[in-house]
């Protein structure tokens, strides 16, 4: 009889102990402070966004700011490019500086708006395509985002490669933007650009 009440006992202990885990990790998983919204909900919502932009405009300032390097190479500008559009495979050839802007800002544009999942968001390059968008004559990039509380998307145009940047780390709670030559500057200063590229207020 001895030897069932210790097993009794033992089984009582592990049952009470894997409920105590459950109600833990729980816990953990729900908690705010410890998961940020989307990994709990899927896309942040606009509500969500605007308090993150209250929050950065009553963020201390920075005294420890890294300087980026002053010197660099100056990078030659191609000549040419040539134009593919995803959406019909149409190729367009730019060249002289939209040229250059189609061989390295686009495509950087294109690495930034891959790392954004926190909200739907994708380009549209509709405009650099002379089939899609005949007679245009100075092409820009747009973006079309949505939150998770929208019921139809959002466009905004003129779109750089840094818009890009400074919305996928301010979407990921950076206070620091990180320059081109590897400084930092206060993303509270952004605040103005990402308020006309979110549309929050």
């Amino acid at each position: 009889m001895g030897y069932i009440y210790i097993i009794i006992s033992i089984l009582t202990i592990i049952s009470f102990g894997t409920i105590g885990c459950k109600q833990l990790i729980k816990k953990h998983y729900t908690d705010k402070t410890i998961a940020p919204e989307d990994s709990i909900k899927g896309k942040l919502k606009r509500s969500y966004i605007k308090e993150k932009l209250n929050s950065l405009a009553e963020s201390p300032d920075f005294k420890d700011l890294k300087i980026g390097a002053m010197c660099y190479a100056a990078m030659a500008e191609r000549d040419s490019a040539e134009y593919v559009c995803p959406k019909c495979g149409e190729k367009t050839l730019y060249v002289e500086q939209k040229g250059w802007y189609v061989s390295r800002e686009l495509r950087q544009c294109r690495t930034n708006a891959s790392l954004i999942t926190e909200i739907e968001l994708k380009l549209d390059e509709s405009q650099f395509c002379k089939k899609c968008s005949p007679g245009i004559e100075k092409p820009i990039l747009c973006m079309d985002y949505k939150f998770a509380d929208d019921t139809k998307s959002t466009k905004v145009c003129d779109i750089t490669s840094n818009d890009l940047q400074i919305i996928k780390e301010f979407l990921q709670g950076k206070e620091k933007h990180k320059t081109f030559n590897d400084g930092e500057e206060p993303m509270k200063q952004y605040i103005p650009r990402l308020t006309e590229l979110l549309g929050v207020k």
